[in-house]
């Protein structure tokens, strides 16, 4: 029976691995950006584009997370707790308030491109916090390890 010591020592070489191993290509982040700045971008279609778009988002989601299951051997959710929970509650207000905009768009009387414009914003917003959030979750990982 392993003693505690040799089981905080297996749980530190785990989290070496994954440390390791929890590095996302810059491609992934770009798809992220892409998913979430064309869904904003998408709301400013007619109807049934905006609902299709976001069922894209929702298969391209799954897909991402099955293809970082098969290439690291594991998912990481952004909405675990712990030091990244601030980067995507950051993420998410950015991505809320891109929809909004251009959902209410014609109520608010803006251009036509405001959406499009909006969508672009998202994306750069989102590749840069998707890339903050590695580095918060690796930081992490390498303080507790």
């Amino acid at each position: 029976m392993p003693t505690p010591l040799q089981d905080l020592e297996t749980i530190q070489r785990a989290r070496a691995t994954v440390l390791n191993r929890a590095r996302w290509p810059v491609g992934y982040h770009l798809v992220v950006a892409a998913m979430g700045g064309g869904l904003v971008a998408a709301m400013a279609l007619p109807d049934p584009l905006p609902s299709m778009a976001a069922s894209l988002v929702a298969i391209g989601s799954v897909l991402l997370a099955n293809w970082s299951r098969s290439r690291l051997g594991f998912f990481v959710n952004g909405w675990r707790w712990g030091r990244t929970l601030w980067v995507s509650m950051i993420t998410l207000a950015v991505l809320l308030g891109g929809v909004t905009l251009s959902i209410l768009r014609q109520r608010l009387d803006l251009p036509d491109w405001t959406p499009f414009a909006a969508g672009a914003v998202v994306f750069v917003c989102v590749f840069f916090t998707g890339r903050l959030w590695e580095r918060v979750y690796r930081a992490e990982l390498a303080s507790a390890a």
